[in-house]
């Protein structure tokens, strides 16, 4: 955040799992888009480490779509999902929206929460959310 010229004391520093830091920044950049980019570096990390996932990759992408829904302004926001949401089955076909999740890690799990909030943001309160899956996009403001 650094990046965006904030002032920001050292214990201030923003944190996917601190919401009241995460909402202070939305409201002071007022960002057109968010990028939810929040997880561990490898999968079999969140074996390790599965309280850390659900803390980072689960509801840290609760808490920044919190944020922006405390922005009372249009704000997009990507939600970098995860070919391991679908798991092995399959693996090396063509996927699409329509194809069955299966995820078999708690970053897995995490990733399918996080698209599935989006969505559910998207609908409740008319965000416009967007998630990029194995290059295929999933938009909430593609005409149906």
């Amino acid at each position: 955040m650094a990046a965006v010229g904030l002032d920001v004391a050292a214990d201030q520093y923003p944190y996917i799992a601190g919401s009241t830091s995460l909402a202070a920044i939305v409201r002071k950049v007022r960002p057109d888009l968010v990028f939810n980019l929040g997880a561990q570096s490898h999968v079999r990390v969140s074996f390790d480490l599965p309280l850390v996932t659900a803390d980072v990759v689960y509801l840290g992408c609760v808490r920044l779509l919190e944020a922006i829904r405390a922005a009372d302004r249009p704000v997009r926001f990507y939600q970098a999902s995860s070919s391991e949401m679908f798991g092995a089955e399959g693996r090396g076909e063509p996927r699409d929206e329509l194809s069955p999740f299966a995820p078999r890690s708690p970053y897995a799990v995490g990733k399918l929460f996080g698209e599935q909030c989006g969505r559910w943001f998207a609908d409740r309160y008319g965000m416009s959310v967007l998630c990029i899956r194995l290059g295929a996009v999933l938009d909430t403001d593609r005409p149906k």
